[in-house]
């Protein structure tokens, strides 16, 4: 993935040689304000995840925020913007628009956290519609957008549709909450520490259609089913996580704290583990292409990266499938909400990925 000049200026310290060394490696000086727009975040979160943002816990504390806040819940909103209000040097600005306001509120953002609707899939997606029609051409061209919240994948699919000018890749649905789960199954069930565990690969949508799969999950270093005699520990552990993962999205507080953190990882990188995200399927491992499916992901910093080939097993394969055909049935249902420029442009990816295969063979088999 390439990362346009816009965001990456102001994404990166500005180093003075004078200028001291925090604990982070950057200099002390504070960043240029990052514009970050949230959205409807009280449908699904709380206001711990407000109190991150204020403290530096996830942009870092050198990083300037100017917040702009979008919420039908008026009375939440505000309580959101009175905790972020004064809470100097890292919030410069708070501001509370309507939803007449949308636009206004997301002009020039650089990034924008916003959280699924309640109520019915149809009606959820009319709103993400409208979400989108208003982001289009509004928010900086390197915005990146952190859906969260129940049905987040087929949420971002819509919103991706109706900001039809904007990266794919740089719309994304969060499932850190989803892998914390996992990771603390996986611990209860082998005594094993979370922070020593790492590679654990998530497929799927969110909650209860996300699959854990401990097929290359490490332990200190060291492959875990290497260890483990039993044959059934991979359908018993997907099975405990799948148990785990059905109730991630009914605590508002554990919820904010794995958003925080998933974006901290985006954002700054997280060198020590694969990270878990629901991005457009670029067609890896069969995954259909005009869905967005959680994949085990390298977050090196301020981007992903799919972890590509990875060998799939029967177990996986046979949920994977469950997975994605469950995907496609939403992402049927939204359809009045999907332009249908959307499914053109998918198709012309798909060519323009062909065509790209095809040299690579033929200047191959010239030489």
């Amino acid at each position: 993935m390439m990362i346009s000049g816009g965001l990456f200026r102001r994404a990166l310290p500005s180093f003075s040689a004078f200028g001291a060394i925090s604990s982070r490696g950057m200099a002390t000086k504070m960043m240029p304000p990052l514009k970050l727009t949230l959205v409807g975040l009280s449908s699904v979160l709380d206001y711990s995840f407000a109190t991150s943002l204020a403290k530096g816990n996830v942009f870092g504390s050198d990083q300037v925020l100017d917040v702009s806040i979008i919420d039908a819940d008026s009375k939440t909103a505000g309580k959101f913007e009175k905790q972020l209000k004064g809470m100097a040097p890292i919030i410069s600005n708070v501001t509370t628009f309507s939803s007449t306001d949308m636009s206004k509120a997301l002009t020039g953002a650089d990034l924008v956290v916003a959280g699924t609707p309640g109520g019915d899939l149809k009606s959820a997606a009319d709103t993400f519609a409208g979400f989108g029609k208003a982001a289009e051409g509004k928010v900086d061209s390197c915005c990146r957008v952190f859906v969260v919240g129940p049905k987040a994948h087929t949420m971002s699919l819509v919103l991706s549709a109706n900001m039809n000018s904007h990266e794919r890749d740089f719309i994304v649905a969060l499932s850190q909450a989803e892998q914390n789960a996992a990771l603390n199954a996986f611990a209860k069930m082998t005594k094993a520490s979370p922070e020593k565990i790492d590679r654990l690969a998530l497929w799927g949508g969110g909650g209860d259609l996300c699959f854990a799969d401990c097929s290359y999950l490490r332990v200190g270093e060291k492959w875990a089913l290497g260890k483990l005699k039993s044959d059934s520990v991979a359908s018993e552990f997907a099975a405990s996580a799948s148990q785990a993962m059905k109730g991630v999205y009914t605590d508002s507080a554990t919820l904010s704290s794995a958003s925080a953190t998933a974006i901290q990882d985006y954002w700054v990188g997280q060198p020590k583990q694969w990270c878990s995200l629901g991005v457009a399927s670029d067609e890896s491992y069969g995954i259909d292409a005009d869905i967005w499916y959680t994949v085990p992901v390298d977050c090196p910093g301020l981007m992903f990266k799919r972890v590509t080939g990875l060998p799939i097993s029967p177990l996986a394969a046979e949920m994977m499938n469950k997975s994605i055909a469950a995907l496609k049935k939403e992402r049927d249902m939204v359809m009045s909400s999907v332009p249908k420029s959307f499914f053109v442009e998918t198709e012309e990816l798909r060519k323009a990925v062909n065509f790209s295969m095809l040299d690579v063979v033929n200047n191959s088999a010239s030489m």
